[in-house]
């Protein structure tokens, strides 16, 4: 736990690291006594990162969602989350929306997973 909070402390410091991670290991005596890589150090920051950015991105959609709920009292929307509050899948319908089902007979679905599966 010391080692995440010093990780991401630096990390928001600007410290790079490679820095970081050769300051913990001279605090343990060698990287031989940490129980993480420097790879693991990049992975947790770089995971830490897309988990905020991916909840900053539905939360803005959160707002826009409920600004076209309060223009329009037919928008319907609904957000589907898992146990750790990570993004699923949303669902949403608007006037047009419906008028555009009644016309065309077909809906419009996004992937949210082709940034996540390389």
């Amino acid at each position: 736990m010391h080692a995440k909070c010093v990780i991401e402390d630096n990390d928001e410091a600007g410290i790079r690291l490679n820095k970081t991670y050769l300051a913990l290991a001279n605090k343990v005596g060698g990287s031989s006594n940490l129980n993480f890589s420097k790879k693991e150090v990049r992975n947790y920051i770089t995971a830490k990162l897309w988990s905020t950015n991916v909840n900053k991105n539905v939360k803005e959609m959160l707002n826009y969602f409920m600004r076209m709920k309060e223009i329009n009292t037919n928008c319907f929307y609904a957000i589907n989350v898992d146990e750790d509050y990570k993004f699923r899948s949303a669902l949403w319908v608007d006037t047009r929306c419906r008028a555009s089902y009644d016309y065309y007979g077909d809906v419009v679905s996004f992937d949210t997973t082709y940034s996540t599966n390389i």
